[in-house]
């Protein structure tokens, strides 16, 4: 599959696009120390009986000593943004990452590192084509 990916720097703001196809697993930004990569992931859930698509993020932190990390996730269902005039908190990321650490996102836990991408199992459903993470913030703990 073909993946643009585009980091945009700015006097404004940072921003990190994963355009319209998305692939399978790839380094999306880097930035004071903390890189997030992303991966497209099946998710069975046998009991419930459902199969899902999800992009799962993983923070790395790089630097000897914690940070407050942060990000907006703006996020396309069929060519649409559903999100990019949102200031709803549910598309907003914030977290402390330990010196070294990490946090990434999962199939089985609800957490804000994992994008929606698609149904498996139904036909006709809308699918993510686009996400993009802005107004990333990468914050030393004092």
């Amino acid at each position: 599959m073909c993946t643009t990916t585009v980091v945009l720097f700015s006097l404004v703001g940072f921003s990190a696009f994963s355009q319209s196809v998305l692939d399978r697993t790839h380094d999306l930004i880097t930035k004071n120390g903390v890189t997030i990569k992303s991966s497209l992931e099946k998710c069975e859930n046998i009991r419930n009986g459902t199969s899902k698509e999800y992009v799962l993020l993983t923070v790395f932190n790089e630097n000897p000593y914690p940070v407050e990390f942060s990000f907006k996730k703006n996020i396309w269902f069929d060519g649409k943004c559903n999100s990019c005039s949102s200031t709803s908190p549910e598309h907003t990321v914030s977290l402390t990452i330990e010196a070294n650490g990490k946090a990434q996102g999962t199939c089985d836990m609800n957490n804000s590192l994992r994008i929606f991408s698609q149904m498996l199992n139904l036909e006709k459903v809308k699918k993510l084509t686009n996400y993009e993470l802005v107004d990333i913030k990468v914050n030393k703990v004092k």
